[in-house]
Formats: structure tokens, sequence, C-alpha cells
């Protein structure tokens, strides 16, 4: 009877493994993510000093689920110096790019700030109550990375930037709204699904299409 009991338990567990209904080790329900229309909101405004270079986002078909994801790249032509540091010490303009994608916890994302021992190029900031990592790739490259939600990734980059310069920057950014958004959702796709594209500074470049696919769908209805 023991025994019977033992090999049911697994078979559900397997077939609940099998429809796809959870990820992230089980802790989550696998659910659509935001439409790019909606998901490019919570990217942060125009910094002041700072230049919008784009403002796009798309969502794609991995041939398993729909990832979508949106960024922004910014420009300031001018970098303020350091207090003490000479007028001339920053001449190129500083680049940024920030993006966030959503997988709707399809993909685990916990690694990328998994919290370690803190090293000369690698430390573990929080950003305004999101945990982070931060990892400077070379003296003119800093890269952070935030998870809200254990959902949403957050990338940001930044090139010819000064650490006095970037603390304040990175404080200014408000992600809180991805904190709230809700995770009920579909769980299953359809066929077709819907693609989207958007281009805020170009709007004949935002548009939406049906995708017929086949294969390794998840949780195809």
């Amino acid at each position: 009877m023991k025994r019977y009991i033992f090999c049911v338990f697994f078979i559900v567990i397997g077939l609940a493994c099998a429809n796809g209904q959870s990820s992230i080790a089980g802790s989550h329900i696998q659910i659509l993510p935001m439409s790019p229309m909606d998901l490019i909101k919570y990217l942060p405004p125009i910094p002041a000093g700072w230049t919008l270079v784009c403002s796009r986002g798309d969502n794609n078909f991995n041939n398993r689920w729909v990832i979508s994801r949106v960024w922004r790249d910014f420009k300031l032509d001018v970098v303020p110096p350091a207090p003490g540091a000479s007028t001339t010490s920053v001449s190129e303009p500083a680049l940024m790019r920030v993006r966030i994608t959503d997988s709707g916890y399809y993909n685990d994302y916990r690694g990328e700030v998994k919290g370690g021992a803190a090293s000369g190029n690698v430390t573990f900031p929080i950003i305004n109550g999101i945990p982070a990592r931060q990892y400077i790739q070379d003296p003119k490259t800093i890269s952070i990375t935030l998870l809200a939600k254990e959902r949403f990734l957050i990338e940001i980059e930044v090139k010819n930037l000064t650490e006095f310069n970037l603390k304040p920057l990175l404080n200014s950014f408000d992600f809180s709204g991805l904190l709230s958004v809700s995770d009920k959702g579909a769980t299953a796709l359809t066929n077709p699904i819907v693609l989207s594209r958007v281009d805020e500074m170009n709007p004949e470049g935002t548009r939406s299409y049906p995708y017929f696919w086949s294969g390794g769908g998840r949780g195809h209805k």
C-alpha cells in the first residue's frame, strides 16, 4: 500500500511539471508576460541633462514561451567632473541603456543578482529596496542588474560615467511599480500568439501581428 501511494505521488508531480504550470523551482506559476506596450511604461523617464536616443520594445517566441523586452538608450554630452577632478578628466559623452525583461516566471533570474562576497569589481547593493548586482567591466563600463519580484530582470549599462555621478542617477530610478504588477494572467499559449513591437520615437514602427507556431510550445490550447 505504501509503495502504491509513493508511486501515485510521483506520477502527480510528474504531470504537474509536464503541463508547464510552474517555474523557478516550482515557486511561481508560469504566466504570459506583459506586452511591450505595457511594459515600456515602467522604464525610467529621461534623467535631467540627458537626451533620449531610443525607446523600444518587442516580444519574441523562443519555441517554448514568449519573452518581452523593452529598453531605452540615453546620452549625456557633458559629464560633470567629480569634486577635485580635472574638468577635462571626462571628455567622452556618457551612454546608458536601461532594459527590462519579463518572462512571466519562465526563466529563473535569481542567479543574476545572487549575493556573495563582494570583490574589487563586484558589489551587491540594494537600490530603492530592490536587490542588485553591480559589476565594473572595465574602467569605462559599469553594469547593474536588479531583480523585481523574481520576475522582472532590470539591466542598466553605463559607459564613461564616474561613480560620483552614477549613484545619484541610480537612486533616481523608481522601479517600485513593477513590485505591484499582478501575477494573474494566461498560463497557456494560444495559436496564433500575438507578437508586438513598440517604438516610441518612431510610432510607425509600432505594430502587433499574429504568429502561428508549431513544435515545443508549452501549454498550447
